[in-house]
């Protein structure tokens, strides 16, 4: 279980379709989708903040801002990987503002997380690696496919979030 995000456009062809189809990948922004699984809480909230209400419910196939919204989407990646870093859930608003304060870029927050995340003895914990490595994986995904949205936009193709849960 857990929700699938395609990316959907005027004249998609077929080739282009099937390229979604990735077996639940969530490494997959760059052919149009975005996958998160039931346990991923913090990444499907990600997606709820990212894509307005109208998406999910009524299945909306109006134009989404993608361009428009690629600042946000840098604001929200940089609370992200702040949060796994941290180990730390999302929480309010005005602390994750709080957290942010002097991140205002993706590269700096992911020069933060890095400094965070490795303890003063300078060794990291396996599983700690691995779930920012994870983490980091399924947020470039999230990037790749608002580049290709934007891309479907300045092209004036419609692009919109075809989503499914």
């Amino acid at each position: 279980m857990g929700t699938d995000v395609y990316l959907e456009w005027d004249t998609k062809t077929e080739e282009e379709q099937k390229a979604q189809f990735t077996g639940w990948a969530i490494d997959a922004g760059e052919d149009g989708y975005l996958r998160t699984s039931i346990s991923m809480v913090l990444e499907e909230h990600i997606l709820r903040v990212l894509f307005p209400e109208k998406y999910w419910a009524e299945g909306s196939t109006d134009e989404y801002d993608f361009e428009g919204n690629f600042e946000r989407l840098n604001e929200i990646g940089c609370r992200y990987l702040v949060s796994v870093a941290r180990n730390e859930p999302f929480e309010s608003e005005s602390q994750q503002q709080e957290v942010l304060q002097n991140q205002k870029t993706t590269a700096e927050a992911i020069l933060q997380v890095i400094r965070n995340t490795v303890p003063e003895g300078g060794w990291i914990k396996t599983s700690e690696i691995d779930e920012f490595r994870w983490a980091v994986s399924w947020l470039d995904s999230v990037y790749s496919f608002f580049e290709l949205g934007i891309r479907k936009q300045k092209e004036g193709l419609k692009p919109y979030p075809c989503i499914s849960w």
